[in-house]
């Protein structure tokens, strides 16, 4: 899929450099979170990862992004939503890739959302007869952004990156040299926690347990906890099943 509007990384840095809120997000396995490392990195910035509010809560990526501090936020999965953002207030990096790239790649780790994803974008822009629905999921997000969200964000707050033009940074990681990755990490060694997603706990996350977003994010999702709450699930026989919104269990079920 040709992208008229594709550009370098060297050539959006310094378009960038003075901005305060930045959403790289794209297909999942585009490259956002290595474009977002990258950026982060070369503006000094504070890193989000999409696992900071469990990949589908929108009101909780709009509560870490509304922070004073100035930062890079990954986050693919909240593609759907990016004009509906406040205009001029946050810039959005989305990541372009070879598709055959990005469908391998989604393959290779066993990602298994592609309906989830398809059905909420589905869900949501389904009075749009531009769309071809039985496109793959990448597919799906490009002609969404290129024939109804783009005109809706002003063109100097959305960039579209090519990804291969990251390669010559030093956080890039060729091909190659990514044996034995996990799907989270960009480097050997790095960690791959994050700290707790319950809304107020900032502790450092231990387990992975399954919460419900509801029926437009597909229902059921994984999500990081740290061992107090890792706990109180099981103290409490909840079979490592959350039942309501990971916002609503914060802040009435789990004891802060």
């Amino acid at each position: 899929m040709e992208d008229l509007y594709e550009m370098k990384y060297e050539e959006i840095l310094p378009k960038i450099k003075d901005r305060k809120k930045i959403i790289v997000t794209g297909p999942q396995r585009s490259g956002t979170r290595i474009a977002s490392k990258i950026i982060a990195a070369d503006l000094g910035i504070k890193y989000i990862d999409e696992w900071s509010f469990s990949c589908y809560d929108f009101p909780r990526m709009l509560d870490l992004i509304s922070d004073k501090e100035e930062l890079v936020m990954q986050a693919p999965s909240m593609s759907m939503f990016i004009h509906k953002l406040p205009k001029e207030e946050y810039t959005i990096i989305f990541m372009f890739r070879n598709i055959d790239d990005i469908n391998d790649s989604q393959a290779r780790i066993k990602w298994s959302y592609a309906n989830v994803e398809n059905g909420a974008y589905l869900g949501r822009f389904m009075c749009s007869e531009k769309i071809n629905w039985n496109n793959s999921n990448c597919e799906i997000k490009y002609e969404v952004l290129d024939k109804i969200q783009r005109a809706q964000i002003r063109s100097d707050y959305l960039f579209d990156l090519e990804y291969e033009s990251l390669k010559d940074h030093p956080l890039w990681l060729n091909k190659d040299n990514r044996s034995g990755l996990h799907a989270f990490q960009t480097k050997h060694g790095e960690d791959i926690g994050s700290t707790c997603c319950i809304t107020g706990c900032k502790e450092p996350a231990i387990k992975m347990v399954t919460v419900n977003l509801g029926p437009e994010l597909g229902g059921n999702k994984n999500i990081f906890i740290c061992s107090d709450h890792f706990d109180y699930i099981n103290k409490n026989n909840m079979n490592h099943s959350i039942s309501s919104e990971v916002s609503d269990y914060g802040s009435k079920d789990v004891p802060k």
